[in-house]
């Protein structure tokens, strides 16, 4: 049985194509592209807003938006003030959300931030918790 030269090349260029499919397979899944934190709907009051908006752009690679009268507004969704003269009631922790809690964890522990409890079993969660720099706790969480 003989194979045509337009049989070879279509076996060559399917076979090329199946090695471009499987790499960008593999360099979407292990690419670190996706944010860290996925989201957050809070207002953060702090006792040190400067120390805490470094931890959040530098160690949680997260992103301000916008920044005016003594407030900082990250791309997430989390609201950072600088006093605590408003009257509203806040939450006593914040809880943020990731798909990627390793690479948050691996980030908090090589900073100067306080720990509460390591990655743990939760219910149906994976969850971690610490201190900002100003105070607050926060509560990272990871549905599994």
């Amino acid at each position: 049985m003989r194979v045509s030269p337009i049989q070879r090349m279509a076996a060559v260029i399917m076979i090329v194509m199946l090695v471009f499919w499987f790499y960008n397979k593999q360099s979407q899944r292990y690419s670190g592209s996706r944010p860290m934190i996925l989201g957050t709907e809070t207002v953060l009051v702090s006792g040190n807003p400067e120390a805490d908006k470094l931890f959040l752009e530098r160690v949680l690679d997260m992103e301000v938006t916008d920044i005016s009268f003594n407030t900082l507004v990250f791309r997430e969704g989390l609201v950072l003030k600088g006093s605590a003269a408003d009257s509203v009631r806040l939450p006593d922790t914040l809880l943020l959300r990731t798909d990627r809690i390793r690479d948050v964890w691996n980030n908090v522990i090589a900073s100067d931030v306080r720990v509460i409890y390591p990655p743990r079993q939760d219910r149906h969660e994976l969850a971690a918790a610490f201190s900002l720099p100003g105070g607050m706790p926060v509560r990272v969480i990871s549905r599994k």
